[in-house]
C-alpha cells in the first residue's frame, strides 16, 4: 500500500491547489478563510506564481499558489514549515510586489484591488496568542 501524500510539502500543495480542474478546491478552501470576513468567491483563476522581476538585479520570488478571483482582486497562498527570522519581511515582500503588479503604464491607483496573502505555518509566529488565524493590514501608527 502507498504512502499518504503529504499536503505540506510545497510540490503536494500545489498540485493540490493550482492543478486545472482543482479550481473547486482552492475556492473552497478560500471560502473557508474568508468566512469571518463576509468574503464568499464563486471561482479563481489560478496564475503565473512569479512574481517577475523588472529589471536584472530584483529579486525572484515564488508564490506558491497565486489566483485572482472574479473581482480581479489577487490572492497569494504560501505555506511555510519554518519560521526564519527574517519571515515578517517576506511575507510584507510577496504580498507587496503581488498588489503593485496590479498596473501598469499610464493606470490609476484607484483602480488597485485588495490584495490577500495568506501564510500557513508550521510553527507558531506568535507565541502569546492563541488565535489561529490573524488579520492584519496597512494602517497609520
Amino acid at each position: 500500500m502507498a504512502e499518504p501524500i503529504d499536503p505540506t510539502v510545497d510540490y503536494a500543495f500545489r498540485v493540490l491547489f493550482s492543478r486545472p480542474g482543482n479550481e473547486p478546491i482552492l475556492t473552497n478552501f478560500l471560502n473557508a478563510v474568508f468566512a469571518s470576513e463576509g468574503i464568499r468567491l464563486k471561482k479563481v483563476l489560478v496564475v503565473n506564481p512569479f512574481n517577475e522581476k523588472e529589471f536584472a538585479d530584483d529579486k525572484l520570488t515564488i508564490i506558491d499558489v497565486k489566483a485572482v478571483d472574479e473581482y480581479g482582486r489577487h490572492i497569494q497562498i504560501e505555506i511555510q514549515l519554518t519560521n526564519h527570522e527574517w519571515l515578517h519581511a517576506r511575507i510584507l515582500f510577496t504580498w507587496s510586489k503581488m498588489y503593485a503588479s496590479q498596473l501598469e503604464e499610464a493606470e490609476k491607483f484607484k483602480d488597485l484591488l485588495p490584495a490577500f496573502s495568506i501564510w500557513i505555518l508550521g510553527k507558531v509566529m506568535f507565541p502569546d496568542s492563541k488565535a489561529l488565524h490573524h488579520g492584519f493590514g496597512l494602517y497609520d501608527a
